[in-house]
């Protein structure tokens, strides 16, 4: 795996590692982690290699991505699904840049976020149709909980959430 990064200030950056039972590799979708970042213009994330996938969606500011050969930047209300085995690059462009994100994996996950990228991938304008930060609440409720019952709540957000995604992306990717 092939990891650099700049997390610039750190004071408003909180991140929550998920807890994960026996079962969590039987699942479709299985949070690995979330967190809530809000980015000075030093902040940046170079990958490739990781065997996850990441959904970020930002609240504020500005941030740009860099995968599959083309650059995107990602304003408030977008959201961006990317199969983090593959080479990527995201950072600041405007600050403060605020986003939620979560890394997931399991047993549907690359399969989705194929589907979700089938015309290229790109960002997603979600609007007033798809409220991202309370998928992002319902997992985070959810992420201390060292039980079947907690990951298959969030198993089932997951889904929920990249389905809705997946429903209004043909029409609304810039």
């Amino acid at each position: 795996m092939f990891l650099r990064y700049e997390m610039g200030d750190q004071s408003l950056q909180r991140a929550y590692p998920v807890l994960k039972t026996r079962q969590t590799e039987l699942l479709p979708f299985a949070v690995t982690n979330l967190g809530d970042f809000t980015c000075d213009g030093s902040y940046f994330t170079r990958r490739q290699g990781l065997w996850e996938c990441l959904c970020l969606y930002t609240l504020s500011g500005e941030g740009m991505a860099e995968f599959g050969g083309k650059r995107v930047s990602l304003k408030p209300g977008d959201a961006l699904l990317l199969d983090c085995r593959e080479y990527q690059y995201y950072g600041t462009l405007r600050e403060p840049w605020h986003f939620l994100w979560f890394h997931f994996a399991g047993k549907c996950a690359f399969d989705y976020v194929k589907l979700l990228n089938a015309d290229g991938g790109g960002p997603i304008y979600l609007g007033n149709r798809v409220s991202f930060p309370s998928y992002y609440k319902k997992l985070y409720t959810h992420a201390a909980q060292f039980d079947l019952q907690g990951e298959l709540v969030m198993s089932a957000v997951v889904q929920n959430l990249l389905t809705d995604l997946i429903q209004g992306s043909s029409a609304i990717i810039r």
